[in-house]
């Protein structure tokens, strides 16, 4: 992105926004940040419950890149820890790890665990178009059966062959850890069944939750001069002139004037402002419960599980205080993620889905009972992650296109 401005605004607090605020206002130019809400971060961002720090949804810092290590290091200071990372699926009643390790192995029939290898052994990579396509060429019909196909007909509401490969490519390969390894093979497999893969860690505040990366980051922006963090300021339209970007329009008329916009959002509500018609690209919502277990309840041994059963409608499960090496006493609460009802377009009333995601804790056995909670709270995360249909790339083509006709506006 070409730096020849005097005046930026960046429409959106979250990481990226922030991390190029940060870059730029470092460099000594004018920065104004806007976020809609009442706080940065975004979706790494932490909400106070009881004056406790609750993440929304599971969110670690990983890297193998000494560059980014230095930064995230840089910006927390310290406010930092390294904590021993722990996945789990829940599977036949057992907390297995993930990725695969002998814990699998030991909750799998011998049947499944045959028909994974052969599948491994004799799968053909082949063109995907769909996600199905992507993860069966891959993986097998096996593991596409036993988790991938349940998780994600769970998380969309829709039928994976719906699904663009795109988003198997982007969710799965997001997820590896063990990134210098081929991990679909035979090979791997095995491997992760005969060794003890090495303990990996993870970087993590100390205190403030995941949102304290993005609060040092704003506190940054903001100490600089040019620089600046503006809350409860949502965006509703920009100021275009003579077909440039010259600035934001907030939602109570004032006008942000700058040089250059750059808009961190879903690009679906930007076209809308601009084109005034819908994009054709959609966005879900994210339905999140926190939820505490009465005294005594023992507090599962991970920071956060897959839940890929259909008829669980627990998509998560992530208890807060397994993010510290030493977690505060009262820090009891479980963040739960939970699949919406179909129609509502990954929205939902968290009142509504409630009772079922009580019962589900207490058939995984991670409550007592359904009735064994003190308290709940719901939060619903708006337009947090987008739908890869399989039709999205035309859509997306064409709405990039459209707006790259405005110049000084830049999307990230």
């Amino acid at each position: 992105m070409p730096v020849s401005f005097e005046r930026a605004v960046i429409v959106g607090a979250g990481i990226s926004g922030l991390t190029l605020a940060d870059a730029w206002t470092a460099r000594g130019l004018g920065v104004t940040v806007l976020e809609r809400s009442d706080a940065v971060g975004g979706l790494a961002g932490s909400v106070r419950i009881e004056g406790l720090p609750y993440d929304l949804g599971p969110h670690r810092f990983f890297s193998r890149d000494p560059e980014v290590l230095s930064f995230i290091a840089g910006v927390l200071g310290e406010n930092i820890q390294r904590v021993r990372r722990s996945t789990r699926i829940l599977l036949n009643g057992r907390a297995c790890d993930w990725p695969v390790t002998r814990s699998v192995a030991l909750d799998l029939p011998i049947r499944d665990l045959a028909l994974i290898a052969r599948d491994l052994l004799k799968r053909k990579r082949l063109p995907a178009e769909n996600f199905e396509d992507y993860v069966v060429s891959r993986y097998g019909p096996t593991l596409y059966r036993l988790f991938f196909q349940p998780m994600t007909e769970k998380f969309f509401r829709r039928d994976p062959r719906l699904i663009s490969a795109d988003w198997a490519r982007a969710g799965i390969e997001r997820a590896i850890i063990d990134k210098g390894r081929d991990t679909d093979t035979l090979r791997y497999l095995l491997w992760r069944l005969v060794k003890t893969p090495a303990a990996m860690h993870f970087l993590y505040p100390r205190e403030g939750g995941i949102g304290a990366f993005a609060e040092a980051l704003a506190a940054r922006i903001a100490a600089r001069p040019g620089g600046s963090v503006r809350l409860r300021s949502p965006a509703a339209g920009l100021h275009v002139e003579n077909g440039a970007a010259r600035g934001v329009i907030l939602a109570d008329g004032t006008r942000v004037e700058a040089d250059c916009v750059v808009w961190t959002g879903p690009i679906s509500r930007l076209y809308g402002m601009l084109r005034g018609r819908d994009s054709g690209l959609s966005f879900m919502d994210t339905v999140l419960f926190y939820i505490f277990p009465e005294k005594g309840a023992a507090r599962p041994p991970y920071q956060w599980a897959y839940v890929p059963q259909r008829e669980r409608r627990i998509l998560r499960v992530s208890p807060q205080a397994n993010f510290h090496r030493n977690p505060p006493a009262d820090l009891t609460g479980l963040c739960v993620e939970a699949a919406a009802d179909p129609g509502q377009n990954g929205a939902a009333s968290p009142e509504s889905l409630y009772p079922r995601v009580a019962e589900d804790l207490a058939a995984l056995g991670i409550l007592p009972g359904p009735d064994a909670v003190s308290h709940w709270q719901g939060l619903v995360v708006k337009e947090s992650y987008p739908v890869y249909t399989s039709g999205y790339r035309p859509l997306l083509t064409r709405a990039l296109e459209d707006l790259s006709s405005i110049q000084n506006l830049y999307l990230l």
